[in-house]
Parts: C-alpha cells; structure tokens; sequence
C-alpha cells in the first residue's frame, strides 16, 4: 500500500515505463504531504529522469483518480487501494481506451508451510511477514496454512515466540514491535 512504502511504491509501479521513457504520474494521498513532497524529490535529476518524466498529482479521487483512469491518453492504470475503488478504476478504464490496469486490493497474503518444512526456520518467517512494518502492510503473511503433519510442532513454537514478543518504543532495544493506530 502506497501510504506504508511510498518509496518502494513508486519504483516499483514507475520503473517498467522509465525504461521505455514513458511519462509516470503518481496520484498522493492529500492529507499526507510529507508523502507529496517525497515522491517529488526521488532524484529525477541526479538520475538523469527528464522534468515532467514523473508528475505527482493532487486532488480527491472522485476528480483526480476518475480524471487519470478515464483520460483517453493515460495508456495504463496502476492501482493501489480499496476493492471499491479498484472497480471504479477498472470500469473508467474499460470506458475510456480500454487501458490495461494493475490493481493491489489489498487482502490476505497466505504463508503456506509443508511437513518437511525447517520448523523454526518457517516460525521465523512466519512472523517476519506477519509483523513487518508492524503487520501494517498489504503483503503481511495474515494467514497461515499448515500441513498436518507440521501443526502441532509450528504452532507450540510460534506461541513460545510469541510469548516474548514485546510491543513498545521502538526505539528501546528491547522491543519487537512499535506501537499501531
């Protein structure tokens, strides 16, 4: 989700058109401007990325997104947000110029784990992509699947971990986990 790695977001959506010198414009959340003003200074010019190569564009998304995902000279839609306004984006597409759309919806990343799976090793993924980003990212692991044979063994090790996890500072050493909204 653009709001938790707007940086990673950016170069992930614009970087297969930068290649191709195709234009990039980028639609910030308007109550963040401290997201705006980063997407603005990503070093286009010390990475030899042309003026007007990636544009950050403003508004509300009924106006802004609607205006974007309908415009007849937009050649492709890259979305990151709800599953409603995913199929807003989708359907202004469809009636525009037919553009391809890449959509993110958000949703429940599953982790599966097999029986010959490294027991421990797999707990500590497990709660790596679980936690990461204090579990506020749309890649978090928020579903685990088992196979039989590994449950009871994941589980009793998962809970152990678990026990220890500390949620505070996250600046003290000692702690996991910083506090969520």
């Amino acid at each position: 989700h653009p709001l938790e790695l707007p940086r990673h977001h950016v170069l992930l959506q614009g970087r297969p058109g930068a290649g191709r010198r195709l234009h990039h414009g980028r639609q910030a959340r308007r109550a963040d401007p401290a997201q705006r003003a980063l997407l603005r200074s990503l070093g286009q010019a010390e990475a030899g990325v042309p003026d007007g190569v990636i544009n950050v564009i403003t508004g509300f998304g009924p106006t802004a997104g609607a205006a974007i995902a309908s415009h007849m000279d937009v050649d492709m839609v890259s979305f990151t947000g709800s599953t409603s306004v995913g199929r807003l984006v989708m359907e202004a597409s469809a009636r525009s110029n037919l553009k391809p759309v890449s959509l993110e919806l958000g949703g429940k990343s599953p982790l599966i784990v097999f029986d010959d799976a490294d027991v421990d090793m797999a707990v500590g993924l497990a709660i790596s992509a679980n936690f990461f980003n204090k579990g506020e990212a749309c890649v978090a692991a928020s579903r685990v699947y088992l196979q039989e044979g590994i449950y009871d063994g994941f589980v009793k090790k998962l809970a152990q971990r678990m026990e220890s996890w500390v949620v505070g500072d996250p600046f003290d050493p000692r702690v996991n986990q910083g506090p969520q909204v």
